[in-house]
């Protein structure tokens, strides 16, 4: 009994592994010239394709252009499925479309073969998820934004385009505005920016560093705008101190001398932008 439970088990692995090493046959696509078709756009501005009998394509068809060809699944002559364009012998397009609108996977390719955009739509034709941008010289990643049924939401991460490989700013977006703290980079590294958004415009703690870490300027913002006071710093030191209301100029302005801490150098008053006599 336990000899003959063996053998079933050993010919039941076998029939699984030979199934699993089975790969099915490709399904031949029907060619067709793309002078021989007909195209149209609907209303709604989907592209469709009709044969010479002016029937609308369904199926898996490769279409010849001048210099290369479509590889589709059409359903009554929209794209419909995975979509491939190759041109010069070299891949342009892999895209997933629903009715000749992206719904899926879409990658663009450059003419050398590196990939140029990698993003992803949602049923409802909307970017959804990370979008990937590379840059045509070296193949490089530029830009990685995140996205919410069309509009960026999340952290977008922008790369510097040449030199050293690094990040230059991360951006926090919700439902596509600017919303929560940005930060931007030295290429080498280190921090030289904070700031906060709030619905797109720049609000509250601005912080502007140089590359020894040392603050340089510091000012509030309300509404987009310096909004209270703001310090200028030279080599770690406070130099000047100055306020301001709603985007002016107003009240004290202050200029420190850096060699003797605390001690003033001068004095103005400023109203509305304005400097006034005291």
């Amino acid at each position: 009994m336990k000899l003959l439970y063996r053998i079933l088990l050993v010919s039941l692995c076998f029939f699984a592994a030979t199934a699993e090493s089975v790969v099915e046959p490709q399904q031949e696509p029907e060619y067709l010239w793309q002078k021989d078709l007909t195209l149209k756009k609907n209303i709604a501005g989907q592209l469709q394709y009709f044969n010479q009998k002016q029937k609308p394509l369904d199926g898996y068809y490769q279409i010849q252009l001048d210099n290369g060809y479509i590889q589709a699944t059409f359903s009554r002559g929209f794209f419909h499925g995975q979509f491939k364009q190759v041109e010069s012998n070299r891949l342009k397009y892999l895209i997933d479309y629903c009715d000749s609108k992206p719904c899926g996977s879409y990658k663009s390719f450059f003419a050398d073969g590196k990939i140029a955009k990698d993003k992803n739509y949602n049923k409802w034709n909307q970017l959804e998820g990370l979008v990937r941008i590379y840059s045509s010289e070296d193949g490089r990643l530029l830009r990685k934004t995140s996205y919410l049924k069309g509009v960026k939401n999340g952290v977008e991460v922008v790369y510097f385009s040449n030199g050293l490989e690094s990040v230059q700013t991360r951006t926090n977006y919700v439902l596509g505005v600017k919303h929560g703290e940005q930060t931007q980079y030295f290429q080498e590294g280190g921090l030289e920016i904070r700031q906060n958004y709030q619905n797109d415009k720049l609000h509250g703690t601005h912080v502007k560093l140089n590359t020894n870490g040392e603050k340089i300027f510091e000012v509030n913002y309300t509404e987009g705008s310096y909004h209270g006071t703001a310090n200028m710093f030279m080599e770690g030191k406070l130099w000047i101190k100055k306020h301001y209301q709603q985007g002016q100029l107003h009240g004290k302005w202050i200029e420190y001398d850096l060699e003797q801490k605390g001690i003033t150098k001068q004095v103005k008053y400023f109203e509305n932008d304005k400097e006034v006599e005291r």
